[in-house]
């Protein structure tokens, strides 16, 4: 069953198409992509895209979250960030993304 898309959503899919075209004029092709510009514009990073705490349960809940990658989540699963589609396995909220990636590239 497929889940309808909110008013929020597709205002941040919008924002992720806008982001884009800013970036280099390049028009985003998907809406993975979309996703993935708008969490680059919202982070700035790839890393801080990477350990987003806004995962519902480490700060408030983004819809997009488990899209963050660019890629559909079954997709994820299947490599070696799954882990990072689990919000009980996120670092907090107040942890240094420093720290984060320093913790990723020990345990790979």
């Amino acid at each position: 069953m497929a889940r309808e898309m909110t008013a929020e959503h597709k205002a941040a899919m919008l924002a992720g198409r806008k982001a884009a075209k800013k970036g280099g004029g390049k028009r985003v092709s998907t809406p993975l992509a979309a996703i993935r510009a708008h969490c680059l514009s919202c982070c700035e990073t790839r890393n801080a895209v990477k350990f987003c705490t806004c995962d519902g349960v480490n700060s408030t809940r983004c819809h997009l979250w488990p899209f963050r990658f660019g890629k559909r989540p079954a997709t994820i699963l299947k490599g070696p960030d799954a882990c990072l589609l689990d919000p009980e396995q996120m670092p907090d909220a107040g942890v240094a993304q420093e720290d984060c990636k320093e913790a990723s590239d020990a345990e790979g």
